[in-house]
């Protein structure tokens, strides 16, 4: 492999960073082949870049889509990496910088800094947001709730856009302002998820709650709400604020929302090759650091299995190579 990565781990404590680190084992589990054939991933080692895959995906079931995008197709292999299917009917999921796959409808969803797509489950574009005027979108920041697209800004503000639709010059034009978006989220709006019901709503500083569950891709919001939370509940044994490190929390920015595991742990980009750990009441449970060094001065793509294993993908001419941290959280 042309490049190779050692790992390092860190294990987080109740109150700092222990002394010893945590050294996940880190295997290689498969290696999809290189070239243009179906099922194959094209790759192309350049000075000073290189080409290949930016970001993959699990679904619910384990299957892994790996985008393609110099073959201008995004990848569906199953669980144990056969080869299933290709998506080439727009080429953004090819080249998508951060893919998410919805449940249980596996519809796609595409990030880039300021704008967002929607696919159904053929790959069809649905919806298509732009908001390159607004530099104070929080990176990924964009969820689709009830046909309405909430885009998160800098300061726990919101705008929004109605029934969207594919044209998005047609979206631009149709954001509702901050003023609009927040009156109503304050007033709050029932909405279906999954054949339920939930209450879609702000609280009193302006952070977005689905009935209870705190809705952010920014981990700034996300720290400091659960530490109000478990403040309010006297609850300070493991409190984020009594670690060292968190006042570097507050200076980090354009951080990634790695995803959410079935046990309701999600995953946090740190900077310099970290991952942080919470469980679902908010509490710091691990932190990760997955490089030591790099030898090619590219990072190794993550997401987050349903299970809560850690994989990362990187290739060279001869192979993408996909490596597994098994869950120890």
């Amino acid at each position: 492999m042309k490049r190779l990565f050692s790992i390092l781990f860190i294990f987080i404590g109740s109150q700092i960073f222990a002394d010893s680190f945590h050294k996940y084992d880190m295997k290689l589990v498969h290696t999809f082949i290189t070239g243009t054939k179906e099922g194959e991933i094209q790759t192309m080692m350049l000075d000073p870049g290189d080409n290949g895959p930016y970001s993959f995906a699990f679904d619910q079931y384990g299957n892994i889509y790996i985008p393609d995008p110099l073959n201008s197709r995004l990848n569906k292999y199953n669980k144990n990496y056969d080869y299933l299917m290709k998506y080439d009917k727009d080429y953004s999921l090819a080249y998508a910088k951060l893919l998410y796959i919805d449940t249980p409808e596996i519809d796609f969803r595409v990030y880039f800094y300021y704008g967002f797509k929607y696919y159904n489950k053929d790959g069809e574009k649905k919806i298509h947001i732009s908001t390159r005027g607004n530099k104070n979108v929080i990176r990924n920041g964009f969820f689709y709730f009830d046909n309405t697209v909430y885009i998160e800004l800098e300061g726990n503000k919101w705008i929004s856009v109605e029934n969207p639709s594919v044209d998005w010059k047609e979206n631009e034009k149709n954001i509702l302002d901050e003023e609009i978006t927040m009156k109503k989220l304050k007033a709050g709006k029932l909405i279906t998820e999954n054949g339920q019901q939930k209450m879609l709503r702000l609280d009193d500083k302006d952070r977005l709650l689905l009935d209870d569950e705190l809705i952010t891709k920014n981990i700034h919001t996300f720290v400091n709400y659960w530490h109000e939370k478990h403040a309010e509940d006297n609850m300070t044994g493991k409190d984020l604020v009594e670690l060292p490190y968190t006042k570097r929390i507050t200076d980090l920015k354009d951080l990634t929302f790695y995803g959410k595991d079935n046990y309701g742990n999600t995953y946090w980009d740190y900077g310099r090759f970290s991952i942080l750990v919470f469980d679902k009441n908010g509490w710091l449970i691990d932190g990760i650091r997955y490089v030591e060094k790099i030898e090619g001065g590219l990072v190794p793509l993550i997401a987050i299995h349903p299970t809560g294993d850690i994989y990362l993908l990187d290739y060279d001419w001869d192979g993408v190579y996909l490596f597994k941290i098994d869950k120890k959280w």
